[in-house]
């Protein structure tokens, strides 16, 4: 596999920041989101390349903060495993536990 350089997410997420236009803004965030997920999977069997993974951090961090406030998607964190699309309203849950620590959806 050909090595992806850091160039390879970073073009993108930059032009992101400074882009206006919303349907150019969507088609950068993709890009940068893609880029900076193949990265990711050409590093995971080093340890090296601590500063890169850092600034994948921050710009994930600033990706968020794209959709939400010049694209207006709702801001949306990862979802526990087995939860449904949306958290559950209160009435949803149910105590397994008598210390009313365990729930579970109804």
């Amino acid at each position: 596999m050909a090595e992806i350089n850091s160039r390879s997410w970073k073009d993108p997420f930059l032009e992101a920041l400074l882009e206006t236009d919303k349907a150019k803004i969507t088609k950068l965030v993709y890009a940068s989101e893609g880029a900076m997920f193949l990265r990711l999977q050409e590093l995971a069997g080093s340890s090296d390349h601590h500063e890169e993974r850092s600034e994948m951090q921050v710009a994930c961090a600033a990706l968020l903060s794209i959709r939400v406030h010049k694209l207006g998607w709702p801001c949306t964190l990862p979802r526990q495993p087995g939860w449904p699309l949306s958290p559950p309203r209160a009435s949803q849950l149910r105590s397994t536990k008598t210390d009313g620590r365990a729930f579970e959806i109804s």
